[in-house]
């Protein structure tokens, strides 16, 4: 498969390769973002509320709008040896749709910078190679 010359080719279109894909188009350099992956499964995601500014310092806003759920008010977390329950004032995380929050993130995008595809290896040459 044929890609456009870029300045940056980024390696997956997750919320961090968007980032970045994003952080560079706005300082003019040319991006291929490659990602094969299959859209995110359905699930509920959280974003911490000190996570939020940082989201919308990379443009993030229309996605969040796009895929907010409101703000959790409690959670039940199971991930250590003891479940427990955590409740927030009103600093409580943003609830995200995960498919919608990742699909809204890559519209943020022109369409010519994404391109669908596998990495299986990369190659290191010199800059001076093929001068």
């Amino acid at each position: 498969m044929a890609l456009p010359d870029a300045g940056v080719a980024i390696i997956g279109a997750g919320p961090a390769g968007i980032a970045a894909a994003l952080a560079l188009l706005k300082q003019g350099i040319a991006v291929t973002l490659l990602d094969d992956g299959p859209p995110p499964a359905p699930r509920i995601e959280s974003l911490a509320a000190n996570g939020i500014d940082l989201a919308l310092a990379c443009g993030f806003a229309p996605a969040l709008d796009h895929a907010g759920l409101g703000h959790a008010a409690i959670m039940h977390l199971y991930w250590r040896e003891q479940p427990e329950t955590k409740h927030f004032g009103t600093d409580g995380p943003l609830l995200l749709d995960r498919a919608r929050f990742h699909a809204a993130l890559r519209r943020l995008l022109p369409p010519a910078v994404m391109h669908r595809a596998r990495v299986t290896g990369i190659e290191a040459r010199s800059s001076h190679e093929g001068d």
